[in-house]
C-alpha cells in the first residue's frame, strides 16, 4: 500500500523548513501525494510551495484565509484527501523537521484497517534531542493530564506524527470535534479507541525545531487543558 499513501502537513510559516521536508518525503517514498494545508502563512511559503508544485504534481497546496489551529488544520486535509484521492494510508506530521521522513515506512507498517500507528517519543528507545527543558515539562504534564483523564494504553498522548486506515479517516472526518488546536490528537485518539481500533505505538527521534519559533504559549496551554476536559466530561 506504499503506493497510496498520503501525508498531510499543518504549516504557519515554515517556508525555511519545507524547502529541507518536500524533497526529503518525496525521496523516501515513491508515489506519495503530500497536502500543505497552509493557515495563511506571511513569509515566503508560497513561493517555495509552487517551485516544488512544478517538479512533483502530486503535492496540494490548500491555503485558508485565517490561522484557525493545528487540529482543524489536518482535519481539513483529511478531508480534502479522503475526497479527492484513493489513498488507503493517511499520515499527520509537522512541518518543523521535529517528525523524521526516514521513519515513515516504519509508521506506515503499524497500520492496518483497524489500527493506528503512532510514533512515541516515551518508549524506551525513543529520543528527544535538542528540546528545552520547559517544553520537556508541558510535554510531560499534557501526557499525565491524559493519561489521568483518557487511560489510553499509550505512552504518547501528544505527538502529531500518525498513521491512519481509510476507515478510521472516515469516522475522524465526520466527528464533532471539542477541539481546534494541538488537543486534536489526543481526541482522535480517545474517539477511535472507544471506537475498537488499536492503537500502535515505535520508537521515534524528536528533534526539537532549529528553524523558526515554536507556536506553542500560554494561552494555547490554558486552551489546552480546557479542551482536555472538555472532551473528557462532555463527549
Amino acid at each position: 500500500m506504499l503506493n497510496k499513501v498520503v501525508i498531510i502537513i499543518p504549516v504557519y510559516n515554515e517556508a525555511e523548513n519545507l524547502k529541507i521536508l518536500i524533497p526529503k518525503i518525496f525521496s523516501n517514498i515513491k508515489k506519495v501525494k503530500i497536502i500543505i494545508v497552509d493557515d495563511n502563512s506571511n513569509d515566503n511559503s508560497d513561493l517555495i510551495i509552487k517551485k516544488f508544485k512544478k517538479k512533483h504534481l502530486e503535492l496540494y497546496h490548500l491555503k485558508r484565509k485565517a490561522k484557525m489551529g493545528r487540529g482543524t488544520a489536518v482535519t481539513h486535509g483529511f478531508k480534502y484527501a479522503f475526497k479527492n484521492t484513493d489513498s488507503q494510508i493517511f499520515i499527520e506530521m509537522d512541518a518543523d523537521l521535529s517528525h523524521d521522513p526516514d521513519e515513515l515506512e516504519n509508521l506506515i507498517s503499524l497500520v492496518d484497517e483497524n489500527s493506528v500507528g503512532i510514533a512515541s517519543r516515551y518508549l524506551i528507545d525513543s529520543r528527544i534531542v535538542g528540546s528545552p527543558m520547559q517544553r520537556r515539562f508541558l510535554s510531560k504534564l499534557a501526557n499525565y493530564l491524559n493519561s489521568l483523564l483518557f487511560g489510553l494504553p499509550i505512552h504518547d498522548n501528544t505527538n502529531g506524527f500518525r498513521a491512519y486506515s481509510r476507515k478510521a479517516i472516515n469516522l475522524l472526518i465526520n466527528y464533532d470535534y471539542k477541539s481546534t488546536g494541538f488537543v486534536t490528537i489526543s481526541e482522535s485518539s480517545y474517539f477511535l479507541f472507544k471506537n475498537g481500533f488499536q492503537l500502535q505505538e515505535m520508537p521515534t527521534i524528536f528533534v526539537n525545531r532549529r528553524i523558526g519559533g515554536s507556536k506553542a504559549n500560554a494561552h494555547e496551554v490554558f486552551i489546552s487543558i480546557r479542551d482536555l476536559l472538555r472532551i473528557r466530561f462532555f463527549s
